[in-house]
């Protein structure tokens, strides 16, 4: 699978950019409730018809800053583990926050592009992935027994 734009890669968000497609669906097949993975592995298509300029940039934005701020809770963990002191865990957690709110602001200016061009992207949606049990606002497992 390629890094790329997917259709409802999680059940709440009809379009993301994923930079590790393989990773999605293996936490899929790990973590997610038995009677949701077939669903859910089969609604997680890559885009293939062409997205607004807005959305793929404010897409690939806020994937990134998801990675960074995500490496940057891990390191948090790891210094609660070995019991890193005062000063160097306020940096820690200064930078934590920091990445928090770069990551808040960009998913927030991803979803304002999705909203604004929701109508178009339904669309494409539909035309891809004709059989999909996506409501409008999620996936409806109960909707589709496939």
């Amino acid at each position: 699978m390629k890094t790329g734009f997917y259709w409802c890669a999680y059940h709440d968000f009809l379009l993301i950019f994923l930079s590790n497609p393989k990773q999605r669906l293996k936490t899929i097949e790990q973590d997610k409730p038995r009677n949701e993975r077939k669903i859910r592995k089969s609604e997680m298509q890559r885009v293939k018809g062409k997205l607004p300029k807005e959305v793929i940039i404010t897409g690939k934005k806020c994937t990134k800053a998801f990675e960074v701020y995500f490496k940057a809770f891990q390191v948090y963990f790891k210094a609660l583990k070995v019991h890193i002191e005062f000063p160097h865990r306020s940096r820690i957690i200064c930078h934590l926050e920091e990445t928090k709110r770069a990551f808040e602001k960009s998913y927030n200016v991803f979803v304002n592009a999705i909203n604004k061009h929701k109508d178009y992207l339904e669309k494409l949606h539909r035309e891809e992935v004709p059989n999909s049990c996506w409501d409008g606002e999620r996936l409806a497992f109960e909707k589709n027994k496939r």
